[in-house]
């Protein structure tokens, strides 16, 4: 990530089909004085609609911690942990400075999940594509 800080959003996930969802994060050495990264996932009621943090899945990752250097964080959430009315799901990824401009930060994240119904190739990204 490179910027001034702000919002960075995974694709939406539909979590009528999948049982549950672990995000893996990683940050590198950039994470430094006044810096953070907020980490969650985030729920909504419909496909791109109002997205809100789901109870007890964030983390934030900043300076003030001894790990916060060349750090992984795992985010994992039950199917059963979202309600059928906000079965949408996304990772957030907000990344602040109290020192402006933020620079780059060394972050990436994916996210797995384990598919209710097989074949789990149906809720594959366009981007993504499975071995046959």
């Amino acid at each position: 990530y490179s910027g001034n800080g702000g919002e960075i959003l995974s694709d939406e996930i539909d979590m009528s089909k999948y049982e549950s969802l672990t995000a893996i994060c990683q940050s590198g050495d950039s994470v430094t004085a006044g810096r953070t990264i907020a980490l969650a996932f985030q729920a909504s009621a419909t496909a791109g609609g109002t997205y809100a943090t789901v109870s007890g899945k964030s983390y934030t990752l900043g300076s003030e911690s001894p790990l916060a250097a060349d750090s992984q964080i795992i985010i994992s959430m039950k199917g059963e942990e979202v309600t059928s009315q906000k079965r949408y799901v996304k990772l957030s990824a907000t990344f602040a400075s109290t020192t402006s401009p933020l620079g780059s930060t060394d972050f990436s994240a994916v996210v797995l999940g384990v598919a209710r119904h097989k074949p789990g190739t149906g809720g594959d990204l366009s981007t993504v594509r499975s071995a046959a």
